[in-house]
């Protein structure tokens, strides 16, 4: 049981590097095509949630899914978390304070900068290299695409049906009101990618 409370701690702070690309990468396509509702933002969603989805599947392999010699203590993952989820979120923060002041393009693609010069010091930090990944399954490029499949489609639905027909709630602007929508469509599929990656793909 700790082992997997472990690995769960480790996939929400992986978590929040996904979430953080998938916003920055989703604001950045909305704010330079100007499209924020409907069927657009459902496209710009689908390409931003597929650049997250293969961002998480490196991460995964290599940190949350990764092989040990032993059972993974609570304690020894919680820096690791809160160096990824401090990161994420503050790139998450960024990009919905971008949002609701409407900065152009150009701003997300300098938090994706910061993003990935922190994963690069994140990298490099806690050695990530020395561990061993996941193993691979046979089926296992067949169960990734299901899995993103189903994931894209729960993500995408979820953001094109809301921003489609529930207008803007509580006074926020079109653009931030798709963001918070965007954050509830990506809470409701980290529970099926998390299952999925677990029972599918990373297998010990």
């Amino acid at each position: 049981m700790a082992g997997l409370i472990a690995q769960f701690i480790r996939f929400l702070g992986i978590g929040f590097l996904n979430t953080a690309v998938d916003f920055a990468v989703l604001n950045m396509l909305m704010f330079y095509f100007g499209f924020f509702t409907g069927t657009p933002v459902g496209l710009f969603s689908a390409v931003s949630f597929l650049i997250a989805v293969s961002h998480s599947y490196f991460w995964n392999r290599y940190l949350v899914f990764k092989k040990t010699a032993e059972p993974d203590s609570i304690s020894s993952n919680l820096s690791q978390f809160i160096y990824a989820g401090t990161l994420g979120a503050l790139v998450i923060v960024l990009a919905v304070v971008g949002a609701d002041q409407q900065y152009s393009s150009v701003y997300y693609l300098g938090l994706l900068v910061l993003l990935v010069l922190g994963e690069l010091i994140f990298w490099s930090k806690f050695k990530i290299g020395q561990n061993v990944p996941a193993s691979k399954s046979r089926q296992e490029f067949f169960y990734f695409i299901i899995i993103t499949a189903v994931g894209l489609f729960i993500n995408a639905s979820l953001l094109v049906l809301i921003t489609k027909f529930v207008p803007p709630q509580f006074g926020f602007n079109q653009s931030l009101w798709t963001n918070l929508v965007k954050a509830f469509a990506t809470g409701v599929s980290l529970i099926w990618n998390f299952s999925a990656y677990r029972v599918l793909l990373f297998k010990k």
